[in-house]
């Protein structure tokens, strides 16, 4: 009986060019071809190969959806995730989490912490959906007392250096705190290169209130935006750690429920509202 003829070997200029074609949106294509052999997997793992792959294929893939989840006692939140790549169930509980928002790939939580059984105070969490890693921060020091409202946010730490984010969550991260106290408004913000807190910045005004609701927060350049209640929002420069006050358009100038500050492809800042019957999304 003769041998089955071994497949001819593709020619080594071939194989990139095959695997740069492997869209992003099924990463278990990409974790496949890795296992094909040694030589494959030092050709997908290639600096220069992940960054053309990026190129071409521009926007990330959405590795799944975070929730929160209503009437939760205190909090909790919930992973669905769509990425056939994930190593954990499709759906993923979070007790105790609430999500306070995700970028470049991490997610940041809060969680209650109880403190000697007598003050409930709160515990950072981020979270790797990737990879599941967690990382919980420690509290800023010293401790916050007469905290009513508050909103954070987490980023990569080359955030305000045009970074190419895509692939960046296993590098240093940055969160950024910003609470509202009886007499004023307040950012610290957190470095795992340096594992804490930086100085506290404020702003004393006692009219000025942060949306806590967890909403996403928006990142233009070197400058991260909130939401504020009472027509305002809250402008932090990250690399001159700058907090600033601005204000949203006058009522007249909007319909509807206001949702979120956002950002538009050509780095312009804007207020969007909801507002129904019609439907319709205003910027």
């Amino acid at each position: 009986m003769a041998r089955q003829a071994l497949a001819p070997e593709l020619a080594d200029d071939l194989v990139p060019e095959i695997h740069l074609r492997l869209t992003p949106d099924n990463p278990a294509c990409l974790l496949h071809a890795s296992l094909v052999c040694k030589r494959w997997r030092n050709i997908l793992t290639d600096p220069e190969i992940r960054r053309r792959h990026r190129t071409i294929h521009q926007a990330p893939f959405v590795l799944g959806f975070l929730r929160i989840v209503r009437d939760a006692m205190p909090c909790a939140s919930h992973f669905v995730s769509i990425s056939p790549a994930s190593r954990r169930p499709a759906s993923h509980d979070l007790p105790r989490w609430l999500a306070l928002g995700c970028r470049h790939g991490r997610a940041l939580f809060a969680t209650p912490a109880p403190d000697n059984g007598t003050k409930v105070t709160l515990d950072f969490i981020v979270w790797d959906p990737l990879t599941d890693e967690r990382r919980r921060l420690p509290l800023p020091s010293p401790m916050l007392t007469g905290l009513s409202r508050f909103n954070a946010a987490v980023l990569c730490d080359a955030a305000s250096e045009g970074y190419d984010h895509r692939g960046c969550h296993k590098g240093p991260f940055r969160v950024v705190f910003i609470f509202k106290t009886m007499s004023s408004t307040s950012v610290r913000m957190y470095s795992s290169t340096t594992d804490g807190w930086s100085e506290r910045i404020c702003i004393r005004q006692r009219r000025l209130f942060v949306d806590m609701k967890p909403c996403p927060n928006t990142l233009l350049g070197d400058v991260l935006y909130f939401r504020g209640l009472e027509m305002c929002g809250f402008e932090y420069q990250l690399s001159a750690q700058r907090l600033s006050v601005i204000s949203q358009p006058c009522s007249s100038m909007t319909r509807g429920i206001f949702i979120s500050l956002i950002s538009t492809d050509d780095g312009e800042l804007c207020f969007a509202n909801l507002s129904e019957d019609p439907l319709c999304l205003c910027l």
